[in-house]
């Protein structure tokens, strides 16, 4: 994460606590060492940090007050040093904590803060963490269709590629599974199913919730027609009964186990259900209780408990009564913030799209749209650093149209154009990723071959010559013109004390060859040591 205006001093503390974090939540003393640095370096960017993690050690240890407090302390020091992504990572955390504490529209406010924050950037992880966690959130809200979006725009954002992400995507996959299903995506969540297996088989060490998963399956089995299968897991006690730490996935996953276990028509199994949840489970979250406080009711009503029966609906009333409020109020908040967010994103697609133009107008060229040289030299220096670095070979081809000034004399320039435009065509259909072709300037072109053997680049030269052999140019006039390449290569593992503009020249000297040989001639120099031409 790259920390704005700070001392290289203060960016290797960072950088350490980031690499410790990779292995876990960072302990109490490490936290404290962060602020002893950032006392003596007299650094707000570092006090925001230590907080930062000292608010996420509480978070992790259900000490929520702590977490917030904490938070606000890091909202002030990153908001006077302008750490734009960690107040994204601050706003995100707050999120998860007011979820926690009960407070979903706060947790709604916090994460679409968090969204804001990263608009325009490339933040992509702290993106998806927030979108991922309003998944969450929406689906506390039983609203499974919404949460199922916010899982989808997660997954766009994570990298797959990053094992330290698999834990997150896994999760967001699993989540957005079971939100398929109950939302009447059959299909989608069995998709979701399938493609959680081979992250997790791809990652092994992920961690992610097991809890979590184990309802998708029950979910994909009741999509099977496996009712019995389905029942089993859903009132497994590793989902009823988790052990502590897996608490807050029980609040997070216990209404969609509930909904799925109504969703097959199990009165049974939700009494099950009441007779292994603790009062507390059901008293401490409100959706909980409203769902399940009509079974609740109907059994106070089979025991003659009448006044528990009057007390318990009051309560549902009460509940009810408020829960409607919030929800209308959360209701109205997200279309606010995701209104804004929508809105963003839209600016920020336009954005790349202008910045993609930009460069496609600065690194490609406008006749024949392959690369330019501004764009071929940045390539070739990059990729003979590469070379260089992992003693792999590298070939530079350049070529240029024979009797090119003649056949603009006598056809004329917008013809000679069309030429170039021709030949250039033709390397379009060489270039891979380990073979970039570019206009070098008039009627010159280069290709940079990367780790590729003599045999093959042998093989790329011959092909070009023989398509453009090939090429029919008709004029304004109707008649067929036909043209040819001189080519020059030089291949070779770069030395240290070399540099690519050694290779450009041994290349240039290679083309000159070909010109004297009679031109539309070949003209190969591998290791300075074999040399050939055909």
């Amino acid at each position: 994460m790259e920390v704005i205006g700070i001392s290289k001093e203060e960016k290797l503390i960072i950088a350490q606590a980031e690499k410790d974090r990779e292995d876990g939540v960072l302990s109490e003393e490490k936290c404290q060492s962060i602020l002893e640095s950032a006392a003596e370096l007299k650094s707000d960017a570092l006090f925001g940090v230590g907080y930062f993690y000292f608010a996420e050690y509480y978070y992790f240890h259900s000490s929520l007050d702590n977490s917030m407090h904490w938070l606000n302390e890091c909202v002030k020091r990153f908001t006077a040093t302008r750490q734009t992504e960690y107040l994204a990572r601050t706003y995100n955390l707050m999120g998860m904590a007011a979820g926690d504490m009960g407070n979903r529209l706060g947790a709604l406010n916090y994460f679409y803060i968090s969204l804001r924050y990263t608009a325009n950037t490339d933040f992509y992880y702290t993106r998806a963490r927030s979108y991922s966690n309003l998944g969450v959130v929406f689906m506390q809200m039983r609203k499974y269709a919404d949460a199922a979006e916010e899982f989808h725009r997660a997954l766009k954002y994570f990298d797959e590629n990053n094992g330290h992400q698999a834990g997150h995507i896994t999760d967001s996959i699993v989540m957005l599974g079971i939100c398929n299903a109950l939302s009447g995506n059959f299909k989608g969540a069995v998709e979701m199913y399938d493609k959680a297996g081979k992250v997790t088989e791809m990652y092994p060490g992920a961690r992610y919730s097991k809890l979590t998963k184990q309802v998708l399956e029950a979910t994909v089995r009741f999509i099977q027609g496996d009712f019995i299968g389905a029942r089993l897991i859903s009132l497994s006690d590793k989902v009823l009964k988790p052990s502590p730490e897996h608490e807050r996935e029980l609040i997070n996953m216990i209404i969609p186990a509930i909904d799925l276990l109504i969703q097959a028509d199990r009165e049974s199994s939700i009494s099950w259900v009441l007779a292994n949840l603790s009062d507390r489970q059901i008293e401490s979250n409100p959706e909980v209780f409203l769902t399940l406080y009509p079974y609740i009711g109907k059994q106070y009503v089979e025991n003659g408990q009448f006044e528990k029966y009057r007390e318990g609906t009051a309560r549902y009333l009460d509940i009810y009564e408020e829960h409607t409020r919030t929800g209308l109020q959360m209701t109205a908040r997200i279309l606010e913030m995701s209104g804004e967010i929508k809105s963003m994103e839209r600016k920020q697609e336009r954005l790349k799209f202008h910045n993609s133009t930009l460069r496609n107008i600065a690194y490609y060229d406008s006749m024949t749209e392959l690369p330019n040289r501004a764009y071929l030299n940045e390539y070739l220096s990059e990729k003979f650093e590469e070379a260089k670095l992992n003693g792999k070979s590298l070939g530079i081809e350049l070529m240029d149209i024979d009797k090119f000034k003649k056949y603009n004399d006598t056809y004329g320039h917008l013809q000679g154009d069309e030429c170039i435009i021709a030949v250039g065509r033709e390397l379009k259909k060489y270039a891979s990723e380990d073979v970039f072709c570019a206009r070098y300037g008039g009627d010159e072109f280069m290709v940079v071959y990367t780790d590729a053997d003599p045999e093959c680049i042998r093989e790329i030269a011959c092909g070009i010559r023989d398509d453009v052999r090939k090429l029919e140019i008709i004029t304004e006039e109707g008649h067929v013109t036909n043209v040819t390449l001189s080519q020059g290569v030089f291949i070779k593992i770069p030395a240290d004390d070399e540099h690519e503009w050694d290779f450009s020249s041994k290349a240039d000297v290679c083309l000159y060859e070909s010109k004297k040989a009679g031109r539309d001639h070949i003209t190969i120099n591998i290791k300075d040591e074999e040399k050939e031409i055909f």
